[in-house]
C-alpha cells in the first residue's frame, strides 16, 4: 500500500484472497480473473496488503499450508495481527470456511463468496464476523450450504450474515 515503503513503524492489514477452482495453476494473472486484484493494483486505494497465493493445478486450498504462507508474511512483513481478513470465491470459498474453522482465533472477519459450511463448524467460529454472499440463481453451488451455516451461527448467538444477490449466477 501507499506508504508502506516510508512509513516503517506501521503495521498494516493483511487481506488474504482464495481463488476458485479455474483460477489454479502455474499462471499468477488467472488470479486477477476475480476478487481484489481484478480491477488492478491501486495502493492509493487499499491501505492493506493484499495476498492472492495460487492454489496448483488438480489440487484444493489446504488451510495448513494457507496458515504457512499467513505466517511466513506476517513474519517477513510489517502486518497488524489483529487485522488478519480472509475472503474466497467458490473453491477459494469453501476454503475460507475451511481457515477459519481450523484457526478460529486468528481472523478478525471473513467474507466467502459462493459457497458454505458444514452447520457443525458453527460452534467454533460464532465469534468471527463473517459476511457470505450466494447469486440467487448459482446452480453449481446452491444457496443452501450457505444458509445453515450462517442459521447454526445465528441459532449460537452469532452475527454471520448471507446475502443472496438477486439474479445472479455462480460468478456473480
Amino acid at each position: 500500500p501507499e506508504g508502506y515503503d516510508t512509513d516503517r513503524d506501521r503495521r498494516w492489514p493483511l487481506l488474504l484472497f482464495l481463488h476458485g477452482a479455474g483460477e489454479r495453476g502455474h499462471d499468477l494473472e488467472t488470479v486477477r480473473r476475480h476478487g481484489p486484484m481484478k480491477h488492478g493494483s491501486h495502493p492509493e486505494q487499499r491501505p492493506f496488503v493484499i495476498v492472492c497465493p495460487q492454489c496448483p493445478p488438480d489440487a484444493i486450498w489446504s488451510p495448513v499450508l494457507v496458515d504457512e504462507l499467513v505466517e511466513k508474511i506476517c513474519a517477513e512483513q510489517r502486518i497488524d495481527r489483529s487485522r488478519l481478513y480472509v475472503t474466497g470465491i467458490s473453491m477459494g470459498g469453501w476454503g475460507v470456511w475451511d481457515l477459519i474453522g481450523r484457526y478460529p482465533d486468528k481472523y478478525a472477519a471473513a467474507l466467502p463468496m459462493a459457497s458454505g459450511a458444514l452447520p457443525s463448524l458453527a460452534g467454533r467460529i460464532k465469534h468471527i464476523p463473517i459476511r457470505t454472499f450466494s447469486g440467487e440463481l448459482d446452480d453449481f453451488v446452491p444457496n443452501d450450504p450457505a444458509h445453515d451455516i450462517v442459521t447454526a451461527i445465528r441459532a449460537l448467538g452469532g452475527s454471520a450474515e448471507l446475502l443472496i444477490i438477486p439474479g445472479k449466477s455462480h460468478q456473480a
